[in-house]
């Protein structure tokens, strides 16, 4: 892979304010017009010109003999890596896209940005596997063998649904125990409704602790430990960034959320509440303990 990294200057007197950044557009020479070829990436597999955009990384290939590009963001420590593809006269092009929200540079300052690779594979199926291989070693990913897992969220009922009970998770880890683990089931998801905090704007908003109020008032624990006994795995829905700034224990700590340019936390009205900063050292610290 080529190893393209960027860093953006702010030579100005003020400051400024990124809120999208394109470090590159790469023209690509297949030999093939750029109508033979087909692009694939997280839209699905179409023509170049009809793509809409894909996350994290993004393949232009000939379809008859699999030769073509792939590029994909390595990092995603700043912002949030996308691809657009394009034709241009006969050939196909890539135009890498960084969404930052709001990226801070003050006066004579800088920022690096995330880095992205490109490369140019004979067979492009083996060219991503060495892309995901890349991001594996940047990121010591180390994962679990695959298991398919059931979401509580899609369940009926004032007992089943959302986050469920601890009566009605373990008698679904019987279930699963007995007839669905030879097919490969071993996790249970308990999603929105165990978390504790007031809704700001989506889900209740403390993803830090259990509400002692709802279903699982004695923790997750006990019920994490009644699966143990089956041979199943406990999974939690978390959003690990939404919080409400507004609750007394952030009082003196309202640097760790993200802000908008007049200073006030940045809230994210279709969902998550206000956000955590994950650029500030003290809350990738949380982070890190919190899941740990």
């Amino acid at each position: 892979f080529l190893i393209i990294e960027t860093i953006r200057k702010n030579n100005t007197s003020a400051e400024i304010d990124v809120q999208k950044a394109r470090p590159a557009t790469l023209l690509l020479d297949l030999a093939k017009p750029a109508t033979a070829l087909r692009t694939m990436g997280t839209g699905g597999l179409l023509p170049v010109d009809k793509n809409p955009g894909s996350y994290f990384f993004l393949t232009v290939a000939d379809p008859s003999t699999r030769n073509g590009v792939v590029a994909g963001w390595l990092t995603s420590d700043r912002g949030s890596g996308t691809f657009f593809s394009a034709v241009r006269g006969e050939r196909a092009e890539i135009t890498a896209q960084l969404e930052h929200g709001h990226l801070l540079i003050p006066p004579g300052g800088s920022a690096k940005l995330d880095t992205f690779v490109v490369g140019y594979f004979p067979d492009a199926r083996i060219g991503q596997e060495h892309f995901a291989d890349a991001v594996k070693r940047q990121y010591d990913i180390r994962l679990r063998p695959p298991v398919a897992t059931y979401c509580s969220w899609y369940a009926e009922g004032p007992d089943h649904g959302r986050a469920g009970t601890p009566a009605t998770t373990v008698e679904l880890s019987r279930f699963i125990a007995e007839k669905l683990k030879p097919f490969g089931l071993g996790v249970i998801q308990l999603d929105d409704g165990w978390q504790d905090g007031p809704s700001i704007g989506g889900p209740a908003t403390e993803f830090d602790r259990v509400s002692p109020t709802l279903h699982y008032k004695d923790g997750i624990a006990p019920v994490a430990a009644e699966l143990e006994k089956d041979g199943v795995t406990l999974g939690l829905w978390w959003l690990p960034f939404g919080r409400n700034h507004m609750q007394p224990e952030y009082k003196d700590r309202q640097d760790w959320f993200v802000k908008k340019p007049d200073g006030t936390p940045l809230r994210q009205h279709s969902f998550g509440g206000t956000c955590l900063d994950s650029t500030v050292p003290a809350v990738q610290q949380h982070l890190k303990d919190l899941a740990a």
